[in-house]
């Protein structure tokens, strides 16, 4: 995976598909999730462009438990190269376990908080995890597989998705600001309002700069994908 090594961000989109659409927007029925990542260049007046496709994630889950679970679903994400099929093997996983939602219980455990792994080769490289916090932000935490904390990432708990992005703030092992920061970025009211196609710009910052910590953030953005913008907030998902 070293086409990782010298980006400093990247865009994860979830494409509008037809099949999708018709099944969830007209029969009620969740369909399983697929993102495109791209590499991304930011001109000096800021402007963005997106480049070439770099990988692909396919949700592998039960269709039951899809329906049944929402967002807190046990579910894999699969990585694999752009022309390669779902079922190759993957470059990279990202697993998530079903977790009851229980605010002050530890999301190593099942009655605990939402909790992802990213695993490659078989081998766990680390973990997202929300944690359980009396003040008025959401917070989750990176650790690697050896328990370490990496980073923080977090957002005042209120917020408005109404025609603007919406930022994930990223600090150090330190609780230091980094300037980067996991962004869901507004893809117009059409989008916004009659689909969950969503679109992430994930900013690595100068200490999870290593491929297997860059991992972790991508990971941290499918993190907030199903915990925050799965299913509108009505329907059970964490947004507010």
């Amino acid at each position: 995976m070293n086409f990782l090594a010298d980006l400093d961000q990247l865009v994860i989109k979830q494409p509008v598909r037809g099949k999708e659409l018709f099944f969830e927007q007209c029969l009620g029925c969740e369909m399983s999730n697929y993102y495109e990542a791209q590499s991304i260049t930011e001109s000096a007046d800021g402007q963005r462009t997106t480049g070439r496709q770099l990988f692909k994630l396919h949700e592998e889950s039960n269709c039951c438990m899809r329906q049944l679970c929402g967002p807190r679903r046990p579910l894999a994400l699969n990585a694999v190269f752009p022309d390669q099929e779902e079922d190759a093997q993957p470059l990279f996983q990202i697993l998530q376990p079903y977790r009851c939602g229980c605010c002050c219980i530890p999301s190593t455990e099942c009655m605990g908080r939402s909790y992802m792994e990213v695993v490659v080769g078989g081998v766990e490289i680390g973990s997202i995890r929300q944690d359980c916090v009396c003040d008025c932000n959401v917070n989750y935490s990176i650790y690697d597989c050896n328990e370490q904390l990496l980073c923080k990432i977090r957002r005042f708990f209120c917020h408005c998705e109404c025609s603007k992005n919406v930022f994930f703030h990223i600090f150090d092992a330190n609780d230091e600001e980094t300037g980067k920061s996991i962004s869901k970025e507004f893809g117009g009211w059409l989008t916004e309002l009659f689909t969950d196609s969503d679109t992430f710009l994930v900013q690595f910052p100068e200490c999870m700069m290593t491929i297997e910590r860059k991992l972790l953030l991508i990971g941290a953005a499918m993190m907030i994908e199903f915990r925050h913008f799965e299913q509108p907030p009505n329907e059970g998902a964490d947004g507010m």
